[in-house]
């Protein structure tokens, strides 16, 4: 899933506030007949009560199309969309609108109008000519999202080309994904609400857990040694050679991952009390900021204890009271490791990635003079869409690139509450989810260049631990639950 997909999702969806079901919305006429052959897809859409499935069909003829599926997933709610070319609806003034006709167990049981502004669609295109996306695929996923709004549906499973894409507007308004996305918004929501039942199946009336979480905590803990593989075996190779100090640090580089990870999902959970037409209420923001604050506090702590970690490796002690000691320090990675390391790629990647963490230090650093300046902005130059964002003014001196700036949702503001000037920004579920996910990698890169690299001029007090691991070092397939919480987090 990318980072911008996963962002947007967490700023539509809305079953973390009220505790009920996910109500999953599925593009059939998109998907096809058949569901998708995705491990645990139709498993996840059989959940009850977590997950309340409906089919959306565009046209009037749905039965080939439903009937397949309801024979897998025991649906009984369709949503026939009566749309067929934008020209076709009826107009109001600027705005056109599409019907929607609900059928449940073959009863009509709702019907109403949906609007939505087919110019926005056009703006889009504007802002990007390049784009190999149809007018027509822009008016379908306005059509779409108004249809999701109308219905209160959390998300849209759907294989139609505007899915997740940033340069679709309506994709703030409403969570657009394709089915493979279905498994990380199902973690998400099983996160945050506490439900430990990883996996489990029906036969007729009886349910029985099939894969089942110890703690929340225990998934967070999963989750982390997912995404930072090589923690594990150097956490091994420091069992077996007796070094204490080395585990204990790891046990606290993992420890603070893992409470970085929870303040992230708590971000994400905060952002699904408001949707895209509606300004979040200060309360939202005040959430999501503390939740940011957080992440970065904890993904601080496990760049400076892993810098001192790296520094003991290297030079037999810990770093000196004026010393480079933490991972975000360019001089500590030159010093250290471009200066040390013939290992190429890697040393590129340690690179590329000590850039996310400078930025995360900076705006750590800069929460104890003041309060981090977030707060609602335009998410576009047009439309009512808002979302939340940090004011980047203040790393004036973080020069980004072009790959960088697009990873990080960074734009520049006309309008905002930060600023009556224009504003370069962040949007702050993108900006969060990227510091995140190149932490994680950050760390794991640097294990890797531990255990598998030696110094190309090692000191004397340099530790064993330096290049112990064989090149050929077999690396045991993940478990099916870490395979399973590895899905359900989706980055």
């Amino acid at each position: 899933m990318s980072v911008h997909h996963m962002a947007s999702i967490g700023r539509c969806i809305h079953s973390s506030r009220r505790r009920g079901p996910l109500r999953v919305g599925l593009d059939l006429s998109t998907l096809g007949a058949e569901p998708p052959d995705i491990a645990d897809f139709v498993s996840v859409l059989r959940r009850r009560p977590e997950i309340e499935p409906a089919f959306l069909v565009f046209g009037e003829q749905h039965d080939d199309l439903t009937e397949p599926w309801r024979q897998r997933l025991d649906c009984a709610i369709v949503h026939v969309v009566d749309y067929h070319s934008f020209g076709e609806l009826e107009k109001i003034a600027d705005a056109s609108q599409v019907w929607v006709t609900t059928y449940t167990a073959g009863e009509q049981t709702f019907g109403g109008w949906c609007p939505f502004f087919g110019v926005y669609a056009n703006l889009d295109a504007l802002q990007s000519a390049e784009s190999d996306l149809t007018e027509e695929d822009r008016y379908r996923a306005a059509a779409l999202a108004a249809v999701a709004l109308k219905l209160g549906l959390d998300v849209v499973v759907t294989e139609a080309p505007t899915a997740g894409r940033p340069e679709v507007a309506d994709n703030d308004i409403a969570a657009m994904i394709t089915p493979p996305d279905l498994l990380p918004i199902f973690g998400h929501y099983l996160r945050m609400t506490g439900n430990l039942s990883l996996r489990y199946n029906r036969t007729g009336v009886i349910v029985y857990d099939d894969l089942r979480a110890g703690s929340v905590s225990g998934v967070y803990h999963i989750g982390i040694e997912s995404h930072i593989p090589h923690l594990r075996h150097l956490m091994v190779a420091a069992l077996m050679g007796r070094h204490t100090d080395v585990v204990s640090d790891l046990g606290s580089i993992s420890a603070r991952a893992q409470r970085a990870l929870r303040a992230l999902d708590e971000l994400l959970a905060a952002l699904s009390t408001h949707n895209g037409p509606h300004t979040p209420t200060a309360d939202t923001t005040e959430r999501v900021s503390e939740a940011f604050d957080r992440e970065l506090l904890y993904l601080t702590a496990v760049f400076d204890t892993f810098g001192r970690l790296f520094r003991r490796l290297h030079d037999g002690r810990g770093p000196k009271r004026n010393e480079p000691k933490s991972l975000h320090s360019l001089p500590l990675i030159t010093s250290h490791i471009v200066e040390k390391y013939a290992a190429g790629e890697i040393v590129d990647r340690i690179v590329e990635y000590r850039t996310y963490a400078y930025i995360t230090s900076t705006l750590r650093n800069y929460i104890h003079e003041a309060v981090l300046p977030t707060g609602p902005v335009p998410s576009r130059g047009y439309g009512s869409a808002t979302t939340i964002a940090v004011n980047l003014d203040l790393l004036d001196d973080v020069k980004l690139t072009q790959q960088q700036v697009a990873k990080l949702g960074v734009w520049k503001a006309s309008t905002t509450v930060l600023s009556a000037e224009p504003t370069t920004v962040g949007d702050l579920a993108t900006f969060a989810v990227t510091l995140m996910t190149t932490a994680l990698a950050y760390v794991d890169t640097v294990i890797e260049l531990i255990l598998f690299h030696h110094p190309t001029d090692p000191t004397a007090d340099a530790h064993p631990l330096l290049g112990c691991a064989p090149k050929d070092l077999h690396i045991p397939e993940p478990r099916p639950d870490e395979l399973l919480i590895r899905s359900y987090f989706g980055w």
